[in-house]
């Protein structure tokens, strides 16, 4: 059902924000809630992770062929795994390569773990 997801901890900072381990989080309801959840996660799938050409915050340990796209599994510098999904005409990247992860959510799903 939730295929090749990732739970990414987050949290609500000093400005009163959603915050990760890969920036802000475009997420307005209910803060002070939040901020008194322990264990709070985003789920993430393989679609909402961008990788760009800017300073890296993590390294590809597995990267896998698909057809038309490759899935990348990203160990973030910060903590936490997540996956990225791209055309296999991108760059292709190898284990081992750093890379800039960066959060494009379609929609926010938070959960309690």
């Amino acid at each position: 059902f939730l295929g090749d997801c990732a739970f990414l901890p987050v949290w609500v900072n000093e400005e009163g924000a959603l915050e990760s381990h890969l920036g802000g989080v475009p997420y307005r309801r209910d803060l002070d809630k939040l901020r008194r959840t322990p264990g709070l996660h985003l789920l993430l799938r393989p679609n909402d992770i961008v990788l760009q050409n800017a300073a890296p915050n993590g390294m590809v340990t597995k990267a896998q062929f698909r057809g038309m796209y490759q899935l990348y599994t990203i160990k973030l510098d910060g903590g936490g795994e997540v996956h990225s999904l791209q055309p296999s005409g991108f760059h292709h990247l190898q284990v081992g390569d750093r890379v800039s992860a960066s959060l494009r959510p379609k929609e926010i799903i938070l959960m309690a773990q």
